[in-house]
């Protein structure tokens, strides 16, 4: 029997119209965990490839941190000589007070005055989003959040969000935050997409990092910060241009 390449996993010969547009797999694994099953998520291409479903979340991270760590192992391998990059915590993502505490970048952007810059940020959050929220349409898009889905970063406090890597190039003076979007690539303006929301997702992060940074001068010039998103389509598309900034200064 043929399977579907489809993250749900279901048989080619069972295409249909469904009972119910909602999630057949968070059903069974609420049913499972007697949990109710009353506001399940709709089944949509968003739901289920970015780890929305409980039951597809393993398999969803597990290929994200594939692809990642073989980007970013390209990065190091390939970048040139003379630009001195290190990649903080290697492939595999870190708590960002973790990141501050095992690795050096705490001597040229101190992790107590990011964290207060942060806060200050996320306190005028609310007024931000609802000012913005105004200017957005509702129409709902197959590789975008359902209904009051939430970006999972938006729970989680400052200090324990975990961007994908964090890099220092010592010899530029340039802190970069490294995302990568695993989204599907099925509309021409996915990558748009990955990185709109890759750019929301880190935004306080950013303007930390570029307010702390814009005050520390060493050696007469002033570090900077800068976020390089990698939105990686799951038919396999790579955008050619963001890969190869860390290829030449």
């Amino acid at each position: 029997m043929i399977t579907c390449s489809f993250p749900c996993g279901k048989w080619l010969n069972m295409i249909g119209a469904c009972a119910s547009p909602r999630c057949e797999l968070c059903r069974r694994e609420r049913e499972t965990r007697g949990a109710p099953v009353d506001s399940l998520p709709p089944e949509t291409v968003a739901h289920i490839q970015r780890a929305g479903c409980n039951l597809q979340k393993k398999s969803v991270i597990g290929a994200h941190n594939r692809c990642w760590k073989y980007l970013i192992g390209a990065i190091s391998t390939h970048c040139e000589a003379n630009r001195s990059l290190e990649i903080l915590g290697g492939d595999n993502d870190r708590q960002l007070h973790t990141l501050w505490k095992e690795t050096n970048i705490g001597k040229i952007l101190p992790w107590n005055d990011i964290e207060e810059e942060a806060e200050e940020l996320i306190a005028k959050r609310p007024e931000e989003n609802q000012a913005s929220s105004s200017d957005k349409t509702s129409q709902q898009r197959d590789d975008e959040l359902d209904g009051d889905e939430k970006e999972p970063s938006e729970e989680v406090i400052f200090g324990q969000r975990r961007p994908d890597s964090l890099a220092i190039d010592w010899n530029n003076k340039m802190v970069y935050v490294l995302e990568f979007k695993r989204t599907s690539d099925q509309r021409r303006d996915y990558r748009e997409k990955g990185d709109a929301r890759a750019r929301a997702q880190h935004d306080v992060l950013i303007r930390s990092l570029g307010k702390v940074a814009g005050e520390t001068e060493s050696e007469g010039e002033r570090w900077k910060a800068n976020l390089i998103v990698f939105v990686g389509g799951t038919c396999g598309s790579v955008h050619v241009q963001s890969f190869m900034c860390f290829f030449r200064p």
